[in-house]
């Protein structure tokens, strides 16, 4: 992040001709922790015409400390490069650019568990941290 006179300008300080900088201050942030999970699925499996993505953003961080991850076929994914503290993890999806035939009860009930998935989790300095999101498509409407 820059500061500018104490105060975080985000990602970009805005000077006009003639201005003298005065204050400024950059604030590098290295981080090696990371977080390795697992998309567990009972009862079925995740639609074939979609990807699942984690997406990992620091509680009370700014934008920069937003990462991403691609969920693998066997359910894995891993994020790096993260400092200590608390971190708020959801998932989402984008469409697979030839998409297989999928069941769409199965699809529905998947991306609809998947919009409500969220956990947080805290991450120390180093190390890895583990997490799990499980989905349950063997549960009937109303159960």
């Amino acid at each position: 992040r820059i500061e500018r006179g104490g105060v975080s300008q985000g990602h970009q300080v805005e000077v006009s001709a003639g201005e003298k900088l005065d204050y400024l201050r950059v604030v590098l942030v290295y981080g090696v922790a990371s977080i390795r999970g697992q998309l567990k699925i009972i009862g079925g499996a995740a639609p074939s015409d979609i990807v699942v993505n984690v997406y990992t953003k620091k509680v009370g961080g700014d934008e920069s400390a937003n990462f991403s991850s691609q969920v693998d076929a066997s359910g894995q994914f891993v994020i790096e490069g993260l400092t200590a503290g608390e971190y708020e993890l959801r998932l989402s999806y984008s469409q697979r650019n030839n998409p297989a035939e999928t069941d769409p009860k199965l699809s529905q009930a998947f991306l609809q568990q998947l919009w409500q998935a969220k956990q947080t989790v805290s991450v120390g300095a180093t190390g890895v941290t583990k997490v799990t999101f499980t989905f349950d498509l063997s549960r009937k409407e109303g159960q």
